[in-house]
């Protein structure tokens, strides 16, 4: 799951709905941010059910230059896009699924990039994108917008899948499980 690093208490609730029925199946959650961000919420629901299903993701950057990272410089926005790098190629590398939460610009650019990873390599078998009151509408049409006048295939529809809630995430997770079991 990745979101963006300013905590934003107005989806807290949801967040933490889908960290727990996220761990109440099982299912291993991996993010790049934790308590200080809006994935904060998600994190302590996920260790309330099981503590071992969830993983925060230290990459070298951050275990390297964890002072510059928080300086508010050209270098630290440098560490920042070659953190983002780093995140980006574990969760493409170890991940069956991707969850785009609320967030600013680095999250747009993982969403988009987790639209890539999928047309390019099928390794991950879903992306979906959390629009919680709407935070993605503008993305959603974008994405329409691209499908309806040739810029994206018919077939690349599903490379981002749009959701209102956790509920209808999880949904379409199951659906996905059991195709998958059934193959």
């Amino acid at each position: 799951v990745f979101g963006g690093y300013n905590r934003n208490t107005k989806f807290a609730d949801r967040m933490r709905e889908l960290g727990r029925e996220l761990a109440s199946r099982g299912i291993k959650v991996i993010t790049g941010a934790d308590r200080g961000s809006v994935l904060g919420p998600l994190k302590e629901a996920v260790e309330e059910v099981n503590p071992n299903l969830y993983e925060l993701l230290v990459t070298d950057i951050e275990k390297n230059h964890g002072k510059e990272l928080e300086e508010k410089t050209e270098r630290q926005a440098e560490l920042v896009f070659q953190l983002a790098g780093q995140q980006k190629d574990y969760f493409w590398k170890n991940c069956d699924a991707l969850i785009g939460a609320p967030g600013g610009w680095n999250t747009q650019s993982e969403i988009a990039s987790a639209a890539w990873w999928m047309q390019s390599t099928r390794r991950v078998r879903a992306n979906w994108v959390l629009n919680l009151d709407g935070i993605y509408d503008g993305w959603q049409m974008l994405h329409e917008d691209l499908i309806r006048d040739g810029a994206l295939k018919e077939e690349r529809r599903n490379d981002l899948r749009f959701v209102n809630n956790p509920a209808d995430l999880l949904d379409e997770l199951s659906q996905i499980n059991a195709q998958a079991s059934q193959a």
